[in-house]
C-alpha cells in the first residue's frame, strides 16, 4: 500500500513537472514569435508548430492565444514585483527605475504589445502600491487631501510614465536603463518629489 502511494506520488510530481515544462515552452515559443509580428497575427497553428506540440496540448493548458498572453503578463508581473520592498516604491529615485526598465528591456518584444494601446502603469498589481504608498502620501504632504484630485494626479504620472516606456519599447530599447531613469526622474513633477 505505501510503495503504491509513493508511486502515486512520483506520477503526480512526473506529470506536474511536464505539464510545467510544456506551459514555459509555449510561453518561449509565444515571446519568440512576438519577435516579428503582433499578438493578433499569432496563431495557435503556429505556436503548436514552433513549439512541437499538438493543438490539443495547447488547449489543455489555455483557451486561445490571448489567454496564454494574459498568463504571461501575470507571470511577469509577479517576476518584476518580487524584486521590490515595499520601501523602495515609497520615494521615485533613478535606482529604483532601473529594475523595471531591465525587466522591460528583457521581454520588450511581450511589452512592445502591452503598451501598444495603455495610458496606464503596465503592471496593474503595481496600481495600489503605487497610489497607497507614493501618490497619496506625497498629496497629503503637499496639502491636497481631496480624493478626485489624488486620482488625477495617478492618472497624469501612470499616462506619462507609460507613454515614455512606450517610445523606449517602440525605438528598441536604444538608450540605457540609467538614463531612461534619468529622463523619467527629470520629468516627475515636483509634487511627487517632496521628502517624506
Amino acid at each position: 500500500m505505501f510503495a503504491e502511494l509513493k508511486r502515486g506520488i512520483a506520477m503526480k510530481k512526473e506529470h506536474s513537472r511536464r505539464w510545467q515544462e510544456t506551459e514555459i515552452k509555449l510561453e518561449r515559443v509565444t515571446l519568440g514569435l512576438m519577435t516579428g509580428s503582433d499578438l493578433e497575427h499569432i496563431t495557435v497553428r503556429a505556436i503548436c508548430e514552433k513549439a512541437g506540440v499538438n493543438r490539443t496540448t495547447f488547449y489543455e493548458h489555455f483557451q486561445d492565444v490571448y489567454d496564454l498572453f494574459d498568463k504571461m503578463e501575470t507571470e511577469l508581473r509577479r517576476e518584476i514585483m518580487e524584486q521590490y520592498h515595499p520601501d523602495d516604491m515609497k520615494a521615485f529615485t533613478i535606482s529604483s527605475f532601473i529594475p523595471i526598465f531591465e525587466h522591460i528591456r528583457k521581454y520588450q518584444y511581450f511589452y512592445r504589445i502591452v503598451l501598444k494601446t495603455r495610458t496606464t502603469f503596465p503592471i496593474r498589481e503595481g496600481f495600489e502600491r503605487l497610489l497607497n504608498d507614493v501618490i497619496r502620501p506625497a498629496c497629503t504632504r503637499a496639502g491636497i487631501t481631496d480624493e478626485s484630485r489624488i486620482m488625477y494626479h495617478l492618472v497624469f504620472f501612470q499616462a506619462g510614465f507609460t507613454v515614455c516606456l512606450r517610445r523606449w519599447v517602440d525605438g528598441g530599447c536604444q538608450e540605457n536603463t540609467e538614463t531612461l531613469a534619468e529622463i523619467i526622474n527629470a520629468s516627475i513633477p515636483n509634487i511627487f518629489m517632496l521628502s517624506p
